[in-house]
């Protein structure tokens, strides 16, 4: 073979292995945002899984069936729903407190559903808040099958701060945690939503840091497959990943904020943490030395509650 017909070869076998990695990123990326049928087994966490399931995830992609409804209030509560601006309908289950101080907005993380949010919604309560707790697009009973991981749930934040200050009065606090605080970020900075409070659980960065956290917790290298990933995940559902920047997000929320952090959080640093909430005009930081990515209630219900009673006092 003459020098012109190798080098011919080694370029059509070079453009099938970009090919074959840019078909398999897009379809990694789908499977992290389209929802599939209930009653499948979810791929566990990347942190929680061994190497061969590792490799299966790799070859397949995870699996993602659609969160639905694990429990349901033990108080008396109404369900709810209202429109987005791009024509969807939200489910919300509203719980209201005997002599309610306003209204709090409680919103679940990626691949979360409202019931995940109850034992928040509980302590809230206690504090003398009426709740309004949220499924976001693609989950429990709200319209769609895919999740923006916070892009498009934004306008879901929007849409329910909307409603909730013209059917409540009073005071009204958005709760949001991981993909809720981020979806809450941009609905308050950049799409103009107003709130008197805003509480925040773990909320990352930026998209692309936290993508690669996600493969370094796999012990695989982020690039190039984190680079194909976001760029197909964006352009699938509607974002680029260098405009899903939280933490420019943050620069526009004029409400007060309040911002948790575990100190053990493998999916965003304290670094990360801190970046966040330097960028809040009115940000206040409070790292949990014993917790990951979520827990801070359950892990110190004291110092929960004081910061908590504290933010909800300054609305």
């Amino acid at each position: 073979m003459d020098n012109r017909r190798l080098a011919g070869a080694v370029v059509l076998v070079a453009a099938a292995a970009v090919t074959v990695f840019n078909l398999n990123a897009y379809r990694h990326a789908v499977a992290m945002v389209r929802f599939g049928e209930q009653g499948a087994v979810r791929t566990g966490r990347p942190d929680r899984i061994g190497w061969l399931e590792k490799a299966r995830v790799l070859v397949m992609g995870i699996d993602l069936p659609r969160p639905m409804a694990e429990a349901f209030p033990e108080v008396p509560y109404r369900t709810i729903r209202f429109p987005t601006s791009d024509g969807l309908t939200l489910e919300a289950w509203y719980v209201p407190a005997e002599r309610p101080k306003g209204t709090a907005i409680v919103l679940h993380g990626y691949a979360g559903e409202k019931s995940s949010m109850l034992t928040r919604a509980t302590a809230l309560r206690e504090l003398g808040w009426s709740c309004l707790l949220v499924d976001f697009r693609g989950v429990g009973g709200s319209d769609g099958r895919e999740t923006t991981l916070g892009w498009k749930e934004a306008e879901d934040v929007l849409a329910a701060v909307r409603f909730t200050r013209a059917a409540f009065p009073g005071k009204t606090a958005v709760y949001g945690v991981s993909m809720g605080a981020v979806a809450a970020l941009r609905a308050l900075g950049p799409l103009g939503a107003k709130a008197d409070v805003l509480i925040i659980e773990s909320p990352y960065d930026t998209l692309e840091r936290t993508t690669r956290a996600r493969f370094t917790m796999m012990g695989l290298p982020s690039w190039p497959a984190a680079d194909a990933l976001l760029f197909w995940g964006g352009l699938h559902a509607g974002f680029s990943s260098g405009d899903f920047a939280p933490m420019a997000f943050a620069e526009t929320v004029t409400a007060p904020t309040l911002v948790f952090h575990g100190a053990g959080d493998r999916y965003v640093s304290e670094e990360d943490a801190h970046r966040v909430a330097m960028a809040l005009p009115k940000g206040t930081l409070v790292v949990f030395p014993d917790c990951g990515h979520s827990g801070f209630l359950k892990a110190d219900p004291e110092k929960w509650r004081s910061w908590v009673s504290r933010a909800l006092a300054s609305a």
